[in-house]
């Protein structure tokens, strides 16, 4: 993707993030070699759009079902062919459902008219939320509804655990309480 070149001043510090730090002044901070940084050497960022994960399940658990995910707004399945038992211990830990202990497929799983997203998620199994892992945005999609990502977690959904995301299409992120919206949050970069 393309940046344009900035015409504005450019930041003189290095910030050395971790990835889990609430807000970007909270990131440790180095001085540019020489004090100043050139338009070179500017940091671009592209953010995710991929805010929240749901289990669309058929009634047996809330911790196992197709995986989906909100992409700008709209609820999308994600392809088996590009589904992995690390991505799915993100998502059963990301919803309070303990580890994963499979990515069964097929049509025991609740089928839906919905949109396929095309995303390829790079999970290691140790990130706290699906948005933290790699992403590769594939081109078209090669999934059917009858191939879409799913797992079976270990775990019942913990009472009054707490989910802190955030929608793209909203303006603050929110806090839920067993999946009901509890308070909106107010914190920025």
């Amino acid at each position: 993707m393309p940046f344009r070149e900035s015409d504005g001043r450019v930041w003189a510090e290095e910030f050395r993030c971790q990835g889990e730090e609430p807000k970007l002044w909270s990131c440790p901070r180095v001085p540019c070699p020489g004090g100043t940084c050139h338009h070179s050497g500017a940091v671009q960022l592209v953010c995710s759009a991929y805010s929240e994960v749901q289990l669309m399940t058929n009634g047996s658990s809330q911790c196992e079902g197709k995986v989906e995910v909100n992409f700008s707004g709209r609820w999308r399945a994600l392809c088996a062919s590009h589904w992995s038992l690390a991505n799915a211990n993100v998502v059963c830990h990301q919803l309070g459902c303990g580890v994963a202990i499979s990515t069964p497929g097929g049509p025991h799983l609740v089928e839906g008219g919905d949109q396929i997203s095309t995303a390829r998620f790079h999970c290691s199994g140790a990130e706290s939320f699906l948005w933290s892992c790699p992403v590769t945005a594939l081109g078209g999609s090669d999934c059917s509804h009858g191939n879409t990502a799913s797992v079976i977690c270990s775990g019942k959904r913990r009472k009054g655990y707490w989910y802190l995301g955030c929608s793209w299409s909203e303006t603050s992120p929110r806090a839920e309480v067993e999946g009901k919206l509890a308070l909106k949050c107010n914190f920025s970069f």
